[in-house]
């Protein structure tokens, strides 16, 4: 997962999108913004909009709200009503559907603006035979996703493949097991997590400006597609960790990547996985396409804090750089970072101070196997008691 190569901080520039010559209107809107601005996180939500269509996103909600819930109490009236032979006066009856809307507008709330708990987990990166059965999913956690290592954009020799992603994950990690760990556990999703670290241990990956970004766009998306596909995969997660100097094009890319998955109904979900080094690519990333993008799975033990104060600080930091509410604590199995019963301090202060900690992110089952997958049973353990 983690990189050590130092790198400038370097944001895409507006001239960079030079290189898209033959790109659509739709796309240039999504790149320059579409009146002006971008999509930012809406002072009455957590969802991502223009701030100017404000009052259009939520009246459109609200008079979904209603109908649904009107519709639900006057089913629930009706119901009450020609439930008895006995007569129920009209007051009763009011009282009736009153209860109802209350209870459905409760529900919808819930549905419309909680993600429930969820955990992250890595897999099938080291070549270990690790299989998904093995990693223990509390039936009461609401998503569990397996995030698969890696799906490269490279051959064997490590020489890119200009958008064409092929799997590098351990074998015992099939398509037909990806099938029967979803029809065994409806809660678990199963992700495709693009490059990593390296091929191996010497042959290392990194981002490249695509001649042609166009060519490189339309090849990822057809290679992930058929990868879904094959895989009975739900969504995709970002993890390139080395960068040229003169990055140009990743947030673009990647960004349009993500769009057109969704767009096509590819994928359901999508995650980036920044760390220290690599940050300043992702947040130009997620300032462009924030909307499109479900998580954050960053990789707080490549800080290297050790302490559950420090880690607050540094989630705190990587909160205002992100959303906060798709930013995810993570933990490394018998690695760096905060380790052992000291990471559920943490989690536990982050709550005191105010974050909401609903998901958390382990890298990786490979070496949970060693320990009888402590940690993904006692952070789900955690998710379920913690009233956030």
């Amino acid at each position: 997962m983690e990189a050590y190569h130092l790198l400038a901080e370097n944001r895409t520039s507006a001239s960079s999108f030079q290189a898209f010559g033959t790109s659509t209107h739709e796309m240039e809107e999504r790149q320059n913004g579409r009146r002006g601005g971008y999509k930012s996180q809406c002072p009455k939500c957590t969802h991502q909009h223009y701030i100017e269509d404000c009052h259009i996103h939520h009246s459109k909600f609200q008079v979904f709200f209603l109908v649904v819930v009107l519709h639900a109490a006057d089913a629930g009236g009706f119901w009450f009503q020609n439930s008895t032979q006995n007569f129920r006066s009209a007051t009763e009856v009011l009282c009736i559907k009153l209860l109802l809307l209350f209870l459905a507008a409760v529900h919808l709330f819930i549905c419309q603006f909680s993600d429930g708990k969820v955990m992250m987990e890595y897999i099938g990166a080291t070549g270990k035979p690790v299989t998904f059965s093995d990693v223990p999913v509390h039936r009461n956690i609401d998503c569990f996703h397996f995030i698969l290592g890696f799906a490269v954009d490279a051959d064997p020799s490590g020489a890119s493949q200009n958008g064409i992603f092929s799997p590098y994950w351990t074998s015992t990690l099939t398509p037909s097991a990806v099938q029967a760990i979803k029809a065994d556990l409806p809660s678990v999703k199963v992700l495709a997590s693009l490059s990593g670290w390296s091929l191996g241990s010497k042959k290392i990956l990194r981002w490249y400006n695509p001649a042609d970004p166009m060519l490189w766009i339309s090849n990822a998306v057809a290679s992930l597609k058929s990868l879904v596909l094959e895989y009975h995969l739900d969504g995709i997660d970002v993890d390139y960790e080395n960068y040229p100097r003169n990055d140009t094009t990743f947030a673009v890319c990647i960004g349009e990547l993500i769009t057109q998955l969704k767009e096509q109904g590819v994928i359901s979900v999508a995650t980036i996985a920044p760390f220290h080094n690599t940050v300043w690519h992702y947040a130009e990333l997620f300032r462009r396409y924030a909307d499109v993008i479900d998580y954050v799975n960053y990789q707080f033990y490549t800080d290297r804090v050790t302490q559950p104060k420090i880690y607050w600080e540094a989630f705190a930091l990587r909160a205002a750089q992100f959303n906060a509410t798709k930013l995810l604590p993570s933990y490394e199995v018998n690695g760096r970072g905060i380790q052992g019963d000291a990471f559920f301090d943490a989690l536990r202060l982050l709550e005191r101070k105010g974050f909401d900690v609903n998901g958390v992110m382990i890298y990786s089952a490979d070496a949970s196997s060693s320990n009888g997958y402590y940690y993904e049973k006692k952070s789900q353990e955690f998710l379920l008691n913690s009233t956030a």
